[in-house]
């Protein structure tokens, strides 16, 4: 069984760099402060938790962004690359009789 060969979409690479960049903003956004005192021990379980939360979404965001950036830069390589094979091929000269 063969597979396909890879396709790649730079506008699709572009598209899905963007939506990761917005995830990622989202992420950002600050979660609740602490509740209580933590003399409490229900409110430092919470606060514990929050911190935990925190700290999980903020390497999310950082993840996403990282994506993003990753999905762009392989969509600009894959447009070079389409442009120099292009270019490459123009410089061509005809092998055999031209068929019109």
């Amino acid at each position: 069984m063969t597979e396909a060969p890879l396709q790649a979409n730079p506008a699709g690479l572009v598209a899905v760099a963007a939506r990761c960049q917005a995830l990622a903003a989202g992420f950002a956004l600050a979660p609740p402060a602490g509740v209580a005192s933590n003399w409490q021990a229900s409110a430092r379980a919470v606060n514990t938790s929050t911190g935990r939360a925190s700290r999980a979404a903020a390497a999310s965001a950082e993840r996403m962004r990282a994506t993003g950036t990753k999905l762009t830069a392989a969509a600009d390589r894959y447009e070079a690359n389409e442009a120099d094979a292009a270019q490459r091929f123009s410089q061509l000269s005809p092998r055999g009789p031209v068929l019109t």
